[in-house]
């Protein structure tokens, strides 16, 4: 009995950390739109894949521009209900050079319901 006991525990300690390993990590944003509250929640500085953990969504890039000084890439977000396709929510990133991350420089919103 006391084997038993012993190989369950063996067991259990080992599986557990298995499972909450395997589990998928998940956005936390609402899924394919951004709610005013998600928006605000952006600060200047956060790189594209916090932005994109907090909208649920990585957007589309609408305009991106790289040169020799100047790193500029803005994503357009769609809004959440009840808004219509008239609004719209963008992020501008910025690097200062060509290896850095891209982190937020500015942002934009208007809600139309």
């Amino acid at each position: 009995m006391k084997k038993l006991i012993i190989t369950a525990v063996s067991v259990a300690a080992v599986a557990a950390p298995v499972v909450a390993v395997a589990a998928p990590a998940q956005a936390y944003g609402s899924p394919g739109c951004v709610t005013k509250a998600e928006f605000g929640q952006i600060r200047h500085g956060m790189s594209t894949d916090r932005v994109a953990r907090i909208f649920g969504t990585r957007g589309t890039v609408t305009y991106s521009y790289i040169g020799t000084y100047v790193f500029s890439l803005d994503r357009e977000y769609k809004p959440c209900q009840p808004y219509t396709e008239w609004s719209m929510v963008e992020v501008d990133f910025s690097k200062n050079h060509r290896g850095d991350a891209w982190h937020v420089s500015g942002k934009s919103a208007y809600w139309i319901s």
